[in-house]
C-alpha cells in the first residue's frame, strides 16, 4: 500500500493531475530494483461560485417588441470554475419584486430572460 501526505491542499482549478515515479529496493546483495508510476488525478470540490460576463445587465423594450409571449429580452452568462456537476450552471429570477416574476421568467439551462405577459390592448 502507498500513503501519500500532502503538504498543502490540491487546487484542481490549478493542477488537476500528477504523474510520479517510485522505486523500492531490497535488502539483498546485489540489491535488486522494482520500479513504478503513480499518476493522481484531483477531484473537483465545489469550492468556486459561478461568475457573469457582466455584473449589471440592462435592457430597454419597447410595449411594441412585446407581441409574442415568451419574446426573448436578454440572455445573461455566467460561467463556473469547479468542473462536472459542480461547475453545471442553472438560473432562476430571485428578488424582482414590483411584480417581476410575474412579468419576467428565465430559461434556467441557458440564461434567456424573456416576458412571460403579452401586451394589453
Amino acid at each position: 500500500m502507498l500513503l501519500l501526505e500532502l503538504q498543502r491542499e490540491l487546487d484542481r482549478e490549478t493542477r488537476d493531475f500528477y504523474v510520479f515515479n517510485i522505486s523500492a529496493a531490497d535488502g539483498g546483495d546485489p540489491p535488486r530494483f522494482g520500479y513504478s508510476t503513480v499518476h493522481v488525478h484531483v477531484l473537483d470540490t465545489n469550492d468556486n461560485a459561478p461568475k457573469f460576463e457582466r455584473s449589471h445587465y440592462e435592457v430597454f423594450v419597447s410595449p411594441n417588441s412585446l407581441d409574442e409571449i415568451n419574446h426573448q429580452l436578454v440572455t445573461v452568462h455566467a460561467r463556473d470554475a469547479d468542473s462536472g456537476r459542480n461547475g453545471r450552471i442553472s438560473y432562476r429570477l430571485s428578488g424582482a419584486g414590483a411584480g417581476g416574476e410575474e412579468q419576467f421568467g428565465i430559461w434556467t439551462e441557458n440564461g434567456t430572460i424573456f416576458a412571460k405577459v403579452l401586451r394589453i390592448f
